[in-house]
């Protein structure tokens, strides 16, 4: 078999704007499984099939899932693969710009108990061009303490801009 080499290609990561409105406590839903271990709640947030993100305390994106990256660009690196976890598995192919929550409200609260829903506008710069989607916003209390992992943050496109 006959060795690979991998050579290096500068790649930029896409950072995005997460614009917050609209929040709505939702005391149906209750704190996602109590006392998490941080790694358990790396691996339910990657294994979402939707746009997801978690925020801490300062509402700070601390983590992005493959999905959310996806959707707004980020670049794939093929030495990423290559990547070992400590649990073994495969690591995300793409790398992770910086994710800011800003809230349209001048008066926004969080709920700090069980859950809400939210409108929000995603807004990113790809290849020089602008994009941006609105999508309604399902938000879950984590109970996880190790990292700081506040909410859960999971996203349904309405429509693209």
């Amino acid at each position: 078999m006959k060795p690979s080499v991998i050579s290096p290609r500068p790649v930029r990561p896409v950072g995005s704007i997460i614009i917050v409105s609209n929040i709505a406590e939702d005391p149906g839903r209750q704190i996602t499984a109590p006392k998490a271990r941080a790694e358990e709640v790396e691996a339910a947030v990657e294994a979402e099939e939707i746009p997801a993100i978690v925020s801490d305390s300062n509402n700070k994106v601390r983590i992005t899932n493959s999905a959310y990256k996806e959707m707004v660009g980020q670049p794939e690196c093929g030495w990423l693969d290559c990547a070992a976890t400590k649990s073994g598995g495969g690591a995300c192919k793409r790398i992770g710009g910086e994710v800011l929550l800003r809230f349209g409200d001048s008066e926004h609260q969080i709920p700090s108990t069980g859950g809400f829903s939210c409108r929000v506008k995603i807004e990113w710069e790809s290849k020089g061009k602008k994009n941006s989607v609105n999508a309604c916003c399902e938000g879950v209390k984590l109970g996880c303490q190790a990292k700081d992992y506040q909410f859960l943050w999971r996203f349904r496109a309405m429509e693209e801009a």
